[in-house]
């Protein structure tokens, strides 16, 4: 898995400015889902544009992560040249997704920056579990293996959030 993730780390940095510059679905297909595929999943556990009701109406979520038919956690994606650090309107997206449907975890990305989080805690920014930068994610490799199908399995992401308190 941490070769997987080097190698896209190196691609990201190598094609920066083209990332920078590149659409949602670029994002998606080069890093994203190659990032969830290092860390186990495989396409039959993620179904894409997943049609959820939220508060404001209807949404379309980019993925919805499930074992057994069951979701684990919504990831919403973006651009690169989307600020999710400053663009909260984002992070009230991606927890709208899984709150609607009772879903404890939620993820923000758009490679450069992943945000993991526990969408049961009403104040926004505790909810955050982990963020991270592209750059930590080999120095903070545990954390990024939170969002893996084998911390999913073994529940180690839900350990994590009752013992920090977020659930």
């Amino acid at each position: 898995a941490k070769s997987s993730i080097q190698m896209l780390v190196k691609e990201f940095e190598k094609n920066k400015t083209y990332y920078q510059k590149t659409d949602e679905a670029n994002i998606e297909s080069k890093l994203l889902e190659p990032l969830f595929a290092a860390l186990g999943w495989t396409k039959n556990d993620f179904e894409k544009r997943k049609k959820v009701k939220r508060k404001e109406g209807r949404g379309i979520a980019d993925y919805a992560f499930k074992i057994k038919d069951k979701t684990v956690f919504f990831l919403e994606a973006k651009k690169v040249s989307v600020n999710i650090n400053l663009e909260r309107d984002t992070w009230i997206q991606a927890r709208s997704y899984a709150l609607s449907k009772t879903v404890p975890f939620a993820v923000l990305s758009n490679f450069e920056t992943l945000k993991i989080f526990c969408v049961e805690e009403e104040d926004i920014v505790n909810s955050q579990l982990r963020s991270l930068s592209y750059n930590e994610f080999l120095s903070r490799f545990y954390d990024v293996w939170l969002l893996s199908r084998e911390s999913f399995d073994k529940n180690r992401v839900m350990e994590i959030a009752v013992n920090e308190q977020r659930l």
